[in-house]
């Protein structure tokens, strides 16, 4: 009468026994999940970025991000009493280089006269400044 060989038999000689190169794993049966440990087995399939190494390592200290400011920020920033502001004809002074920054951008309305000392500027800061009766210009030692 034929009947079924079971699971044991019917996978003798197959090497895997039907659970692949990693193994039958979950975090149970230890050696991880997944590809890990597969430089053990007999054969594994080279998988994308799996051997060797990849990509480049960069050298030197990573750039540090410019400190920027808006021009509607300006307002804010004047009126704190924290930040020292000298008067000049009439208007405020603000050293933003003085303070750490690096570049100011046109996001915003300046509603005051200020006279802002910045490293770089973009034209659209630049503007709104002068139209709100300002000077933008560069540090001293720049």
């Amino acid at each position: 009468m034929p009947h079924k060989l079971r699971k044991v038999r019917k996978l003798r000689g197959s090497r895997q026994h039907g659970f692949g190169h990693a193994g039958h794993r979950k975090s149970g049966s230890r050696g991880g999940k997944g590809m890990a440990g597969t430089h053990k087995h007999e054969y594994v399939p080279p998988g994308p970025k799996f051997e060797g190494k990849h990509g480049f390592k960069r050298k030197g200290a990573v750039r540090a991000k410019a400190k920027v400011l808006n021009v509607g920020e300006l307002d804010r920033l004047a009126a704190r009493s924290a930040i020292p502001t000298k008067e000049e004809g009439g208007r405020a002074l603000l050293d933003l280089d003085a303070l750490g920054y690096a570049k100011i951008l046109g996001k915003g309305a300046v509603k005051n006269a200020y006279v802002v000392v910045v490293g770089a500027h973009s034209k659209a800061a630049a503007k709104k400044v002068i139209d709100a009766g300002g000077e933008v210009r560069a540090p001293a030692g720049a």
